[in-house]
């Protein structure tokens, strides 16, 4: 039987970071799991658990263990609640704090990009809902670098001192930005079931004619690519 970890929240896997003496965001390597996740690709959690961690620390079992459960906690999340985001401090309201709050939210949307390109995400994008939400992604990501540029260059220090309507506002943009890649991440499950399906019909068809399908041949599923492109992978 097959054993998936419990994910213990994310005060327990830092202390287990701290204990180590790994310093990382982890919001950063939760986009970079969202990322492959979405991907529709076959990068792996180990393969992504390198770019993160040296093989000494992955040593460590109990990384080990709440990475693999964070991955999977992950995988299977609807929507993160409103305490597992980062929350700015609504009290001191300054212009580092907002500046450090956006560059990080955009350091993490470019971490998931990162990733999401090593998959099937222009294959995947074919499908209009995706092709919305991919869109709807990008054009936030820009946004919130067009937001740094104006703070940086027109703001001034009473710009940021100022009641929190602002910064609440820029919180739920962050959170939409947030749902946006675990929205990606579900159609990606869908699409690498679709695949598998299609994998299986394609193996039926070919038992049932008594040839195989060449790598270099049209795709049977209809995709237009030939097969070792797509559902031969």
């Amino acid at each position: 039987m097959f054993d998936i970890k419990k994910y213990h929240g994310d005060e327990k896997f830092l202390k287990i970071l701290d204990k180590n003496a790994i310093a990382i965001d982890i919001y950063t390597l939760k986009a970079a799991i969202l990322g492959v996740q979405a991907s529709g690709g076959d990068f792996s959690m180990k393969m992504l658990a390198k770019d993160f961690f040296s093989d000494e620390a992955l040593d460590n079992k109990a990384l080990a263990d709440q990475l693999e459960s964070l991955w999977f906690y992950l995988l299977r999340l609807q929507r993160f609640d409103d305490g597992e985001l980062e929350q700015p401090c609504y009290e001191d309201k300054t212009r580092e704090m907002y500046l450090s709050y956006v560059k990080a939210s955009i350091l993490r949307a470019e971490t998931f990009l990162k990733y999401l390109a090593m998959g099937s995400i222009d294959e995947m994008r074919k499908n209009k809902k995706v092709d919305t939400i991919y869109s709807l992604f990008i054009g936030n990501v820009n946004l919130l670098k067009s937001l740094q540029t104006s703070m940086e260059e027109k703001w001034t220090d009473e710009d940021f001192t100022g009641d929190t309507t602002f910064l609440k506002k820029l919180t739920g943009f962050i959170r939409v930005m947030w749902d946006t890649q675990i929205a990606l991440k579900e159609h990606a499950k869908i699409f690498k079931l679709q695949k598998m399906n299609n994998k299986n019909i394609i193996h039926v068809l070919e038992k049932q004619t008594g040839t195989q399908i060449g790598r270099n041949e049209p795709c049977p599923c209809g995709s237009g690519k030939k097969y070792k492109n797509c559902c031969g992978v």
